[in-house]
């Protein structure tokens, strides 16, 4: 869920895939001085340890990838 003030201008944005670790959210919001993409990360507990801690890296990683091309596109 997210709460977003409505005198934003702003846009929910679709990653390319699901994850398996995270449940993720964005945003593109536009301001009187820029633009920035807001994301929204959970994480369900469990043990950080051997496969999984990797597969969750490899996510995070991908999600501040996605960001990064989504900022030099806008």
């Amino acid at each position: 869920m997210a709460l977003i003030s409505i005198s934003l201008s702003k846009k929910r944005l679709k990653l390319d895939r699901n994850f398996k670790t995270l449940e993720v959210i964005a945003f593109e919001v536009k301001t009187e001085t820029g633009n920035m993409i807001i994301i929204g990360i959970y994480r369900p507990p469990r043990a950080l340890c051997g496969e999984y801690q990797l597969l969750l890296e490899n996510e995070l990683s991908e999600v501040c990838n996605w960001a990064s091309l989504q900022a030099t596109l806008s």
